[in-house]
């Protein structure tokens, strides 16, 4: 999958490219494919559980997808500030959905 973007419309340092990842396309498709796991999985899970795990999922597709973005952002120890800020989260959803495990009742 590439996005063709006119010459006189691309980013400084990248006129020789005319394709580029559409970042907002995979993500789309990400969130699309959480919201069927989580259809699938809803009976399974107790209260509060689907929200982390959403929360948790999208975390770490945006983690990989923001790995494609070539605009400028910035960075630590080699890692864009956006995917630190998904690692964070994501793992505050993680234990969360853990947690929730132990105490609630299902739905």
């Amino acid at each position: 999958m590439a996005l063709e973007v006119p010459a006189d419309s691309r980013p400084f340092g990248y006129k020789e490219f005319e394709t580029f990842h559409p970042t907002f396309a995979y993500e789309a498709i990400w969130c699309a494919v959480i919201a069927m796991v989580l259809i699938a999985l809803t009976k399974q899970l107790k209260r509060g559980q689907t929200f982390a795990l959403y929360i948790f999922l999208y975390c770490v597709g945006r983690f990989f997808i923001e790995d494609l973005r070539i605009d400028s952002a910035n960075q630590l120890l080699g890692l864009r500030q956006n995917q630190w800020v998904s690692v964070a989260i994501g793992l505050i959803a993680l234990t969360i959905f853990v947690k929730l495990q132990k105490k609630s009742p299902k739905i």
